[in-house]
């Protein structure tokens, strides 16, 4: 965990040697050679891919505290620095991560892919049809069995079982009763039917 109270605050980058791609942080630790590369989402995924050794870090500068190293970030890290194509980094910096109360600045490609992605799509009310297929769904009559069984509980009707239900039923629970489960669970209940009639103590 990340302190003010750690011994360095630095800005460092990270640079890909596979593809160039480049992240800019703040690390805030008491060892500048403890390995660390970056936390950004992209970034983690080509470690993953890649290996850390395709990984390169080097310290850009140096501050007393971290709210500075987080200033110096914010210069660096700005809407231009997100729309280049190189680059790992989401969220401008100093600290403008949306989990801080911060907010992302989308490159025009990736706007244009949202764009994309939500072209042909109604946007607006559900039809009725749509609410009567979800409300079906949520009602169980995507399961016609289940839901006549549910209408008869609620109307108080006795649930007949076929004598093929009753068959399985019954070998299902007989198969448990060999389990420790269900060993156990017969034991518990002759000791509790002795406590409560004296005449089979």
């Amino acid at each position: 965990m990340e302190s003010i109270f750690s011994r360095y605050h630095v800005v460092y980058e990270t640079i890909c040697r596979v593809n160039g791609k480049r992240y800019i942080g703040v690390h805030s630790t008491d060892s500048l050679d403890d390995g660390y590369l970056g936390s950004g989402s992209r970034l983690k995924r080509d470690i993953r891919k890649f290996g850390r050794t395709e990984f390169t870090r080097q310290v850009l500068s140096h501050h007393t505290t971290r709210s500075e190293a987080l200033q110096e970030e914010a210069r660096l890290v700005d809407a231009a620095w997100l729309n280049r194509p190189d680059v790992y980094n989401l969220y401008v910096g100093g600290g403008s991560n949306p989990r801080a109360g911060g907010t992302r600045v989308f490159s025009p490609e990736h706007r244009e892919k949202l764009r994309l992605a939500q072209t042909g799509k109604k946007i607006g009310p559900m039809s009725e049809e749509t609410k009567q297929k979800i409300g079906a769904s949520n009602r169980g009559n995507s399961r016609p069995d289940l839901a006549e069984y549910n209408r008869k509980i609620k109307a108080g009707k006795t649930i007949s079982w076929s004598p093929d239900a009753i068959m399985k039923r019954s070998m299902s629970l007989k198969e448990w009763y060999q389990t420790p489960e269900g060993i156990a669970a017969r034991a518990n209940l002759s000791v509790r039917m002795k406590e409560n009639n004296p005449s089979q103590r």
